[in-house]
């Protein structure tokens, strides 16, 4: 069974999701509430088929700056930063794939940020839950060219139960068109 929430029982387009949820965002205290995570972990490992589709969309990743491992990563790229390795001091090239830690989404997005300003970033899916009311949600909405909203509820990893809360799939890059025919699948889809 699914859980529809308002805004899905209405009929809207993408852009006046987008209009409304931004508006709920600004009304919304920020203070510290990137800091309360539901989870009880910043492990969270990417569900198969959304990687898929990521593969799909960009051809092929090339860095995961937060991979859970170098020898069996969950992630199939090229390239592997892990917590030991403090991806925040590496540079980053070529197409990426971030599913941060939930926990330090802020600082992994003003990372990307760089890399894709600096050039060395080509493209990059970014993975992370729906969250309006955030600071990095803002930053996601403004800088990506196109955002996902994933319905429904996913199951990460070999968890027991799905997880709750819902997907932001965000994408940075020249092809938003790609994104999108390759995402709406998931759910709402807009962009440039």
């Amino acid at each position: 069974m699914q859980v529809k929430s308002g805004l899905d029982k209405l009929s809207l387009t993408s852009e006046q999701r987008l209009k409304i949820e931004s508006v709920i965002a600004q009304k919304v205290p920020r203070g510290k509430h990137e800091k309360f995570i539901t989870a009880k972990s910043d492990e969270h490992y990417t569900p198969k088929y959304f990687l898929k589709a990521v593969v799909d969309c960009m051809g092929g990743i090339d860095l995961d700056p937060a991979s859970n491992s170098r020898d069996n990563p969950n992630v199939p790229a090229s390239h592997h930063l892990t917590l030991e390795d403090d991806a925040l001091k590496h540079e980053w090239a070529g197409r990426v794939f971030l599913n941060p830690p939930f926990s330090e989404v802020s600082k992994f997005l003003k990372k990307l940020m760089t890399e894709i300003d600096s050039g060395r970033v080509t493209e990059a899916i970014v993975l992370t839950k729906s969250d309006t009311r955030t600071n990095w949600y803002k930053q996601l909405r403004q800088n990506a060219q196109s955002l996902c909203f994933a319905e429904g509820y996913h199951r990460f990893g070999d968890a027991d139960k799905s997880a709750t809360f819902g997907v932001l799939l965000s994408y940075f890059g020249k092809n938003p068109a790609r994104f999108r025919e390759v995402f709406k699948q998931f759910g709402v889809c807009s962009g440039d």
